[in-house]
């Protein structure tokens, strides 16, 4: 260790070490030994902030003390030198001496450590720019092993290695080598710095931790130049066999990273004027164009893809995409003849190109499929999947001629491991499930075809196939009126659609081919449409556009709103002695970051940018200038024997101030478990707070997220009321006047507007859920996958009774966001009211558990009695109304079922007087009778409404209520 300086000065201060006595112009002051420990240990730090574990550990050895202690210390301290600023508070992180110190002999440093100061430096040093790739670029970085275990290196390199080689098989990336991403492994780099080293515009990072024979593994898909998050997932798996579990996780990270970066790439794109976008831009818009699943979003990509090919002629990716471009233009218009010459020259320009691209050949084999020559589509395919194994489009789009060849079985776990691989991806949602409902036709399982067909067009409403099945096997199964609902849309979406066009494009052949054209016959399909010379004017059309669309056939999409919920989460606090907390600390960091960048509205700095500022002397508006944020979450976790604290706090980066704090304690058995109902909890509630946040700074100019804002903080803070319903409407009316085409505040209206009627605050039901479904329909057609529009549609179910088909909505949700309160609590009101009784009140808890201060809790609580009353506890019902009708005491349900259970408890008067104010507070006379009452409902289906016949009727008829 190096000696020791003799004397160590600053200001009118003199610290003599080997005396242990302090001067103040040169008389001793009086200063006791615990508080001197603490200011030598802080001028040994040479102005570095020294954490509060360190000081505690060298000013109280070998002992177990409280915080209080040492916070009494830095007091004493700095009352004896008489100026407080000498000794700085570093929130979240420690202390640091901020004097200007001169010592008489400096402190040798031994040679060793001069080496390795030497060494960090150098590694340390920026390194020169590289240029940004045209194709998109990525790097992915070693994972963190965040459990201690040495064993679990091995683990999160190899992960790291095979996500590399896989990534490496999409042609359309440039992904950096294996020995140049692991340069950075043990190192706190900033993702911007490092895009710049690489010269990538796409960083992958993550973390490994084991719990027994669990392991956890958290992935974030960062923007380089930004440090916005794109993307964040995270896997538990029980680790049996090492080598499946890395195989099956990377399979699912390559397969979703994928279309993630065409949306992130196209986002980008959109920046640019038209003149200036190269070709791959080009193609990235086309790709992103073909998603949408419309005939204006086809006819825009092929635009795009022959701007491309004008551009950049031995762009291959353009002609693969371009031929497929061409084959779906038929969905809509025209017939496959007209298109099938030029769409096989485009695919195999494409091969021709780069036979090792997958695209080209997942576009040969759709040509060829199209062209009903299965079995060589068959072949093309899986060669698509020998070059990239991830690609979840192309195990989707090969379940096709798999059906069609009588592979039934194997054609439906292709597109079940589609949507495994790529859930959220629109265009393998809309291909698998259309497979699958192809599968159930052939197998003359209509019912199951017509389900998967509805599925497919309520993905993507616009795509014809699914129609032109589901036309078919209603009609044969006797659904009538299903089938000519089925056939006017078809007919929307392609007026001359008719036998003779059937004959000639649908895939199928043989025995399935003639069943569908007799289902078709049965739904009034007409044989021939009057087209005149049509098809000869198709041929000449497409002649005509091969030479290439004009100058304004590119429209562009305005540039996106800047976020206004930027957010940093610095790395908790390890207040233990115990380095293993450590781990969990920064387990608690990198979940929390995951999941609020799982926030539509959040904009997150990524995790490797946020762990830099670890020990790092900055204050909160230093760091928010630095990173470009509003607000700043930092936190500490403390052990003592079984008992974890955690503690956390929300900063305004710009005023310093702090906006919320909450500590939570518990019980340290599964920390895994720990883990996630803390980060949950808090996530929640920082949610709500930072909506809140957001909206209180009033704009010089109000744009449209502004007015969502501002709606959503009405919703989030305050109870349901008919002022309260009026006043968001109104928001977001405001902010689609703005931007008509806005989807948040589509997708967030709608919910509103569905939310209104469930809980009768309005006088419109019928126009609020007309104009709610026209919203969502257009949501949906944006962006048919996020998560917010799925919620909206639930809402809309709910409030039309339609509970089954509300489930598979709330499950979506909750399957992208675990910690969606709302979606979680409706999940299981719906499963109660369908029959699943026995799924409903762990919901609501789990609702209950994550926002204790939710203003919806009213409702939670009453869900909760419902389930109770229909299983006959009319105590524990009565218990939970009573808590329903506290927290919101303007609702009428909560009263009406409080008669009920009281009823039921032989507590006539009571019962009667909470009748009485059930029917003062309704905004209708339904409590004027059992009859009345029945009507209005909703008390589900058969079982569960007999369960409210024995129950809550039961009750309110002790209560006073006539039956008509």
């Amino acid at each position: 260790m190096s000696e020791r300086p003799a004397s160590v000065e600053f200001g009118r201060f003199r610290v003599l070490p080997h005396r242990r006595e302090v001067l103040a112009d040169g008389r001793p002051i009086e200063l006791g030994g615990r508080a001197y420990d603490v200011l030598l240990a802080l001028l040994d730090a040479n102005g570095a902030v020294v954490g509060k574990d360190e000081l505690m550990s060298r000013v109280w050895p070998g002992r177990i003390v409280e915080e209080g202690n040492l916070r009494a210390q830095i007091r004493a301290l700095r009352t004896a030198l008489g100026d407080p600023d000498l000794i700085r508070t570093v929130a979240g992180r420690g202390y640091q001496f901020s004097g200007e110190v001169r010592s008489s002999r400096g402190r040798g440093r031994s040679p060793s450590e001069q080496e390795a100061t030497t060494a960090l430096a150098v590694a340390q040093t920026p390194q020169p720019s590289l240029p940004v790739p045209e194709r998109p670029s990525i790097a992915v970085l070693p994972f963190d092993n965040m459990s201690g275990d040495p064993n679990q290196e091995f683990f999160a390199d190899g992960m790291v290695e095979e996500i590399i080689t896989a990534l490496s098989k999409v042609r359309w990336f440039f992904v950096i080598a294996r020995n140049s991403s692991f340069a950075y492994k043990n190192r706190a780099v900033d993702v911007k710095q490092l895009g710049r080293e690489l010269g990538v515009r796409y960083v992958l990072e993550g973390g490994v931790r084991r719990a027994g024979s669990l392991v956890r593994i958290t992935v974030q898909l960062v923007e380089a130049a930004t440090g916005n998050h794109l993307w964040a997932e995270s896997y538990e798996r029980e680790l049996a066999d090492i080598f499946a579990v890395q195989d099956e996780i990377t399979q699912r990270i390559v397969a979703v990273i994928e279309p993630e970066l065409y949306a992130a790439e196209h986002i980008r794109s959109q920046r640019k004027p038209p003149d200036s976008l190269d070709a791959w831009e080009c193609v990235i818009r086309a790709l992103s164009c073909v998603g949408e699943g419309t005939r204006a979003g086809n006819t825009e990509a092929e635009a795009l893809c022959r701007r491309a090919i004008a551009t950049a002629p031995e762009y291959g990716q353009a002609y693969g995409l371009l031929a497929w471009v061409l084959v779906r233009e038929t969905d809509w218009a025209g017939d496959i003849r007209t298109v099938l010459p030029e769409a096989t020259s485009a695919a195999r320009t494409a091969l021709g190109l780069d036979e090792r691209d997958p695209w080209a050949h997942l576009a040969h084999g759709t040509v060829l499929w199209r062209s009903k020559r299965h079995e060589e589509s068959e072949r093309v395919l899986r060669r698509a999947l020998q070059l990239n194994p991830n690609f979840a489009l192309a195990h989707a789009l090969l379940a096709r001629p798999l059906v069609i060849q009588g592979a039934h079985e194997e054609a439906v776990k292709c597109a079940e491991h589609a949507l495994r691989l790529s859930p959220n991806d629109p265009l393998v949602g809309t291909y698998a499930s259309f497979a699958t409902a192809l599968a159930h036709f052939a197998t003359r399982r209509y019912a199951e075809c017509i389900q998967w067909a509805r599925k497919t067009i309520d993905k993507t409403p616009e795509y014809s196939p699914p129609h032109t099945l589901l036309i078919a096997a209603a009609a044969v199964q006797g659904e009538t009126e299903a089938a000519a609902e089925a056939l006017a849309a078809r007919l929307r979406l392609r007026p001359d659609f008719s036998l003779a066009w059937a004959s000639n494009n649908l895939p199928f052949g043989g025995e399935v081919g003639e069943r569908w054209l007799d289902g078709l016959r049965k739904a009034g399909v007409p044989a021939v449409t009057d087209r005149g010379d049509q098809f000869a004017a198709e041929i000449r059309s497409r002649d005509r556009r091969g030479q290439g669309p004009l100058e304004n056939e590119i429209s562009i999409a305005p540039p996106a709103v800047p976020p206004r919920l930027s957010i940093v989460v610095l790395p908790f606090m390890n207040l233990s002695d115990d380095r293993q907390q450590q781990y969990f600390a920064d387990g608690i960091t990198e979940d929390l970051t995951t999941d609020l960048s799982r926030l539509s509205e959040m904009s997150v700095i990524s995790r490797n940018t946020a762990f830099t500022f670890r020990d790092r002397p900055l204050d909160t508006r230093q760091i928010g200038r630095e990173l470009g944020v509003r607000y700043v979450l930092e936190g500490s976790v403390q052990r003592s024997g079984r008992q974890v604290r955690v503690s956390a706090q929300l900063i305004d980066a710009e005023a310093d101030t702090h906006l919320w704090a909450d500590r939570l304690d518990s019980d340290a058995g599964d920390l895994f478990a720990l883990q996630n109902e803390i980060t949950s909890r808090i996530a929640v509630a920082l949610h709500l707070e930072l909506v809140g946040a957001a909206a209180a700074r009033p704009p010089i100019r109000p744009d449209a997220l502004d007015y969502v804002l501002r709606a959503r903080a009405l919703y989030l803070g305050r109870l349901p009321t008919r002022q309260n319903y009026a006043e968001q409407i109104a928001l977001y009316e405001r902010a689609l006047a703005l931007d008509p085409g806005f989807e948040k505040a589509q997708s967030f209206l709608a919910a509103q507007l569905a939310a209104r009627v469930l809980d009768q605050m309005t006088d419109s039901a019928a126009s609020d859920i007309a104009r709610a479904e026209t919203l969502v329909d257009r949501a949906l057609t944006a962006i048919p996958s996020h998560p917010r529009v799925h919620y909206a549609k639930g809402q809309l179910l709910r409030a039309q009774e339609r509970f089954d088909e509300a489930i598979p909505e709330y499950e979506t949700v909750v399957a992208f966001n675990r910690n969606w309160v709302h979606a979680i609590a409706a999940l299981g009101y719906c499963k109660f009211v369908t029959g699943s009784m026995e799924e409903a009140i762990p919901a609501q808890e789990r609702a209950i558990r994550l926002s204790p201060r939710d203003p919806q809790i009213w409702l939670y609580y009453f869900w909760i009695g419902q389930v109770h009353l229909l299983q006959w506890r009319p105590d524990e019902a009565t218990r939970w109304f009573e808590r329903a009708q506290i927290a919101n005491p303007d609702q009428p349900f909560p009263h009406a079922y409080l008669a009920s259970s009281c009823g039921l408890r032989g507590e006539s008067g009571r019962a009667a007087a909470e009748l009485a104010q059930a029917r003062k507070l309704a905004s209708d006379d339904r409590y004027s009778s059992i009859a009345r009452l029945r009507a209005v409902g909703p008390f589900g289906g058969p079982t569960i409404r007999a369960l409210f016949e024995a129950t809550y009727f039961a009750g309110l008829r002790k209560a006073g209520m006539p039956e008509s």
